[in-house]
């Protein structure tokens, strides 16, 4: 964009894709931040988190500066697990290309997690949508819509202005915040869309337009549309998008059919999709990120009726898979 000299772009800034440098980033503007170290070797690394055990925090993350969907991400609770999770970091190459050769690690934090989807246009920034995750560990359950409210709101505000700090002035973005203590604190800015198949949801969920719909307003000299947006979106439909997971690795009989009829027939059921790559004959890996997850289901509607089909979709969820 700054090649071609576009009229709506984000100065160059590093600090948008370096997870060590948007948090130095956001320290430097005294906003909340992770405490982080960048590690050349083991020693480095295990240091860091002999000076976070010392004061009682016998966890952090050790991960590469430059990723995504929590591929290559350690949750490390001792010595040992860092040494392996350096080990195995250098041994990888980064996300968009060249190796591992510093390794990032970072205080680890507890607390509620959100993701918000964005869309600027010269500095002024509105939010389409407002997600809460369900995780176990790294393995997402559900990722669900939330409404703007007492509890978001501040969520949305420390958003701002993480994207003020990081110069993301124009674009979309998708940002992830973990609440520590009552206090929101930034995970990381991607520069993109919400990666995932989200917009059959929002559009049945949300009043106003999605994000790339909003994009797209937003290029749009002196545009009436981004201009009768609203900064932040009205749910009229609660909504989710489940992630289908796979709970054991082995060699596939098949999918049951079943549970996938069970999820064909769910009264709220937007859209759903399983994985071409989960078919009889297949070798399968237990699901341990989003990028190993076995599909999607996207549910939509009163919030008892959501409910009740996710926790059918869990129960489909747990039969699905057939393994020889």
């Amino acid at each position: 964009a700054n090649l071609l000299g576009c009229e709506f772009r984000n100065a160059v800034g590093p600090s948008r894709r370096h997870k060590w440098l948007l948090h130095e980033t956001l320290r430097e503007h005294n906003l909340p931040h992770c405490r982080q170290a960048l590690c050349e070797t083991e020693g480095e690394l295990v240091a860091f988190y002999r000076a976070e055990a010392s004061e009682g925090r016998d966890t952090i993350i050790v991960k590469p500066c430059r990723g995504v969907g929590s591929e290559d991400v350690y949750k490390c609770c001792d010595e040992e697990a860092c040494a392996k999770a350096f080990a195995a970091l250098r041994a990888t190459t980064r996300y968009a290309g060249g190796s591992n050769d510093v390794i990032l690690a970072q205080q680890f934090l507890e607390g509620p997690e959100y993701a918000i989807d964005s869309v600027s246009r010269n500095g002024e920034h509105k939010v389409t949508a407002v997600w809460r995750y369900d995780k176990v560990g790294f393995v997402y359950q559900c990722t669900r819509l939330v409404p703007v409210d007492g509890a978001t709101r501040p969520i949305i505000n420390a958003l701002f202005e993480a994207l003020d700090a990081a110069g993301h002035a124009n674009g979309p973005a998708h940002s992830e915040l973990i609440v520590v203590d009552d206090v929101p604190t930034l995970v990381e800015i991607n520069a993109r869309f919400h990666n995932a198949n989200v917009r059959p949801l929002v559009d049945r969920c949300i009043e106003g337009p999605n994000a790339i719909a909003l994009a797209a307003a937003a290029c749009v000299p002196d545009s009436e549309e981004w201009a009768a947006t609203a900064s932040t979106p009205t749910m009229v439909e609660d909504g989710l998008l489940f992630h289908i997971s796979c709970g054991r690795s082995g060699v596939l009989r098949g999918v049951d059919e079943d549970a996938r009829r069970t999820l064909e027939n769910l009264p709220t059921l937007v859209e759903m999709e399983i994985y071409e790559s989960f078919r009889a004959g297949e070798e399968v890996s237990a699901t341990t990120d989003i990028k190993t997850d076995v599909g999607w289901v996207l549910l939509a509607g009163t919030a008892d009726d959501v409910e009740r089909d996710y926790a059918a979709c869990m129960e489909a969820q747990a039969r699905l898979l057939k393994y020889r």
